[in-house]
């Protein structure tokens, strides 16, 4: 016999009603589909079948729906609906915990959803801004997390290309381009963007209250302008509508207020509160050369093709820079264009697309525990179907109450997690923007809710669609075994989902593991320096006509903070600690033949005060740190530095060679994390800064163990002497550890908690697959207690089918989980994506959580009461 095509033989078996007159019109159609191959061909004779299959198949669902239509007018839904409530209320248990189980899983998945929504779905709120690039100017050796412009490259590019409306770059580093404001209450820090003439143009947005900077504000004697953030606007100055024109003391200078942004225009972060001409940065700010690369670069181009255009144009007037200026752009020749959005979220990406993943995982292992338990849950109802499929009842109207019951279900768990979603959202959304460090609202709105709904009635529908399509199929005496029939033609099914559910909990498990352990071996990263009593206080100096009063500010607030009682020792820096910032400095190096080395450390040079590696207890591998009696300028270098230039040599025996003169090495520090603890250590050097006028300082305190009222006096006594010096900020420096961890720690408890969930749904899951099996088998099993089979031997036997079916998920899941620790490879720290000690506890947890899982039901088997149960029967 000819086989009909499969597309319209696969529509009609599953449109058409499973009765005679369906198998007469199937026949009649293949019959005369096997005269068409014959006498039109093949290709004919398929378009054929296929097309009368669809016209068949469109009758039969449109008389469906005309009866339904019928039915709903007469009230015979409603009955329906009612009669699935009832239904579900009398199983109530079991449906309970299917309900709890969606909701875990619709909370979890609305709350993901919408963290991924914000970060990569949502517009963002500048004008055209699929035309907004980030630009970055890159060495041939760069990674592509860098890319800062100096202001004369920038000029050179925009002069040569013409890209003076186009091109824009800025300065924020919430480190470093801080401003004091005086004269509004008690001095205090602002966030403060430094822009150039072309910053307001690039982005788009006008400003709500007066004007932006544009070129004439970014000329020296015209600069003395003021943007204001909305927030700053209205927390800080009370939403004044009379604040244009009036003055504002920054960094003991005075502004006009010329505009004030709208609430959407957070850019280059949420944090900046002002934005200020970048004229403004000064010499001791950052040192105006073409070598010194520390403005960002955003570019507005009319398309992807344009950007491409763009970057091949750049990259040729950089390589012709770098032919004019060899010491300063040898090899700066590269330029990449990365779409604005892609570029805000940054590293975020491959974090939140993981925690997506983890969601998915996790929605099916929902979907697994929730399967099992309505398939096991229908296993028992087979002599119901039976006595009602022989008294007549109809197909379609019980395929709509079988399938309204998955929909009441997943409706409700829809419902309730959509519920506990908004209920954590708050918490969730703190948590993350806190650790994540960008405004990272998690709230579910209405396209976050219908995406939540649709979710809920396609897993009820699913769900339903199983015991659904046997009631329309099988024939009543497919049913007419009872509910020992019905465990039989399940039990495949049932074990299927067992294996899915324990698989996908092995794969969290064992993420959760990699996670962990990665950021345990973060923590237990040696920084370099001591942490125990130590704190960082942040300042921005005043610079003053020539420097000379800040080195003796600097100095005095040095002088006041050490002679606080309490205060064993005070050191200092321009850049705060595992932060990275370290300046560009190019030095020579003599060689061996009397040739002079040009080498710019990796990490950077650092400026830091006498006390500094005191201070923070960093611990010398040679010589000595500096003191106030060293002559002329001088250095220490960190171990790396040391044995990459001088292997096997004395380091105290060398010098650098820098602006004419020597520099000789004081010591040698073992290696600190400078640029941050999953950094690892590269070549620094260290130069006593106390030559070198600074506006940033972090002066760094070491108390007595248990001094809690040191850093209160300690600020006390600066303001008595300064008391407008504002003190941006006061941190523990065990702190920074904790924040430099932050991430990684926010990623092992997120995927712990979806882990923990995994584990505890897979295990409901089996719990309540094993225990409806038993409840299925009882009379098979009060049979053979009966007949003499003993309590332990039947323990054993569902005991070793549940435990062999979950060893069998926890094996695919791990092997499964290969695949996932490469994926997460580059999330990972100090940790192999195949490490034993993770794998081998997942393991482990799995394979414990669904032991317990069937051992409960088991024991309820070994106590049924035979006479009772064969009674029953």
């Amino acid at each position: 016999m000819i086989q009909t095509p499969l597309p319209g033989r696969w529509l009609l078996a599953a449109i058409m009603p499973g009765d005679e007159v369906e198998q007469s019109i199937v026949g009649d159609l293949a019959e005369e589909y096997a005269v068409r191959v014959r006498t039109d061909g093949a290709r004919r004779a398929w378009t054929w079948y296929n097309r009368q299959a669809m016209g068949v198949a469109w009758r039969q669902v449109a008389k469906d729906m005309w009866r339904s239509a019928e039915e709903l007018r007469r009230g015979v839904v409603m009955q329906d609906v009612r009669f699935a409530w009832r239904a579900l209320r009398a199983h109530a248990g079991v449906h309970s915990m299917v309900v709890t189980v969606i909701a875990v899983g619709v909370a979890g998945t609305a709350l993901a959803f919408s963290m991924v929504d914000q970060a990569l779905l949502k517009a963002l709120p500048y004008p055209e801004a699929g035309e907004l690039f980030v630009f970055r100017h890159l060495s041939l050796e760069a990674s592509s997390d860098a890319g800062q412009f100096s202001p004369m490259d920038a000029q050179d590019l925009r002069e040569s290309l013409a890209w003076e409306r186009s091109l824009s770059t800025y300065w924020f580093d919430p480190t470093s381009s801080l401003a004091t404001l005086t004269g509004e209450g008690p001095p205090k820090g602002v966030a403060t963007a430094f822009v150039d003439q072309a910053f307001f143009g690039v982005m788009g947005t006008e400003a709500a209250l007066g004007r932006t900077l544009g070129e004439a504000d970014n000329v020296s004697g015209r600069d003395a302008v003021v943007v204001l953030s909305h927030d700053f606007w209205s927390q800080e100055l009370r939403a004044d509508p009379g604040i244009l024109g009036q003055s504002l003391r920054l960094d003991g200078g005075l502004l006009e207020v010329v505009g004030v942004m709208p609430p959407s225009f957070q850019f280059p972060a949420p944090e900046a509160q002002v934005w200020l001409p970048a004229s403004l940065v000064t010499e001791d700010m950052v040192p105006n050369r073409r070598g010194v690369r520390y403005r960002e670069g955003i570019i507005r181009v009319p398309s992807p093709s344009t950007a491409g255009e763009a970057r091949v144009a750049a990259e040729g007037v950089f390589a012709r820079l770098a032919e004019a200026y060899p010491d300063s752009n040898e090899g700066w020749t590269r330029a990449e264009l990365v779409p604005l959005r892609e570029a805000l979220v940054g590293g975020f990406r491959m974090g939140i697309l993981f925690l997506m993943g983890v969601t998915g995982l996790l929605l099916m292992v929902v979907a697994a525990s929730v399967g099992g338990l309505l398939t096991a849950r229908a296993a028992s109802r087979t002599r119901e179907m039976a006595i009602r499929l022989s008294i007549g009842a109809d197909r379609a109207r019980l395929t709509r109450q079988l399938l309204g019951e998955s929909v009441l279900l997943a409706s409700a768990g829809g419902i309730l997690g959509l519920g506990l979603a908004f209920l954590a959202s708050g918490a969730v959304s703190r948590f993350t923007s806190e650790t994540l460090g960008f405004a990272a609202s998690v709230t579910p709105d209405l396209r976050v809710a219908a995406f939540t709904a649709l979710v809920s009635l396609t897993t009820g529908v699913l769900l339903g669609l199983v015991p659904a399509w046997a009631i329309r199929k099988a024939p009543p005496s497919a049913f007419l075994g009872g509910a020992r029939q019905g465990v039989g033609g399940t039990r495949r099914g049932l074990r299927t989902l067992v294996l899915a559910e324990t698989a996908l909990a092995a794969i969290l498990l064992a993420g959760t593991g990699l996670m962990t352990r990665s950021f345990i071996a973060l923590v237990d990263t040696d920084p370099g320096f001591d942490t125990e009593d130590v704190w960082s206080l942040r300042f921005r100096l005043p610079v003053g006509d020539d420097g000379q009063q800040l080195l003796r500010d600097r100095q005095r607030l040095m002088d006041i903070a050490s002679d606080v009682p309490g205060v064993l020792s005070v050191g200092g820096s321009k850049t705060p600690l595992l932060e990275g910032g370290g300046e560009p400095y190019t030095f020579g190096v003599p060689g061996p033949s009397g040739d002079v080395v040009e080498i710019t450390p990796e990490s950077g040079t650092y400026l830091v005060l006498p006390g500094f590696f005191e201070t923070l207890g960093a611990r010398f591998v040679t010589g000595r740190p500096f003191t106030d009696d060293d002559p002329g300028l001088t250095v220490v270098v960190n171990q790396t530095l040391a044995e990459s230039l001088w292997p096997g040599e004395d380091p105290l025996t060398k010098h650098f060679v820098m602006a004419g003169g020597e520099w000789p090495v004081m010591g040698v520090i073992e290696s600190l994390h400078d640029d941050g603890l999953a950094a690892g250590s590269m070549a620094a050097v260290y130069v006593d800064a106390a030559r070198f006028p600074r506006s940033s300082l972090f002066m760094f305190l070491r108390t007595a163990p248990g001094a809690q009222d040191v850093i209160p006096a300690v600020q006390q006594a600066i303001w008595a002497e300064y008391p407008d010096q504002v003190i941006l900020e006061t941190k523990a420096v065990s702190g920074l550890i904790d924040e430099a961890v932050a991430r990684p720690r926010w990623l092992a408890r997120v995927i712990g908690v979806f882990g923990a969930l995994a584990v505890v749904l897979a295990a409901l899951g089996v719990y309540g697959v094993v225990s409806q099996s038993v409840s299925n088998r009882r009379g098979e099993i009060a049979v053979r207690i009966a007949l003499g089979a003993s309590p332990d031997r039947v323990l054993r036997e569902h005991l070793s089918s549940g435990l062999l079916m979950i060893g069998m998920g926890t094996a695919i899941g791990l092997l499964a989980a290969l695949g996932l620790g490469q994926a997460i490879s580059s999330l990972l720290f100090g940790v192999a994506p195949t490490d034993f000690v993770a794998f081998g506890g997942a393991g482990l947890v799995v394979l414990a959580c669904g032991f317990v899982a069937s051992l409960v039901p088991a024991m309820r088997a070994t106590r049924i009461d035979p006479v009772h149960i064969i009674r029953e029967e």
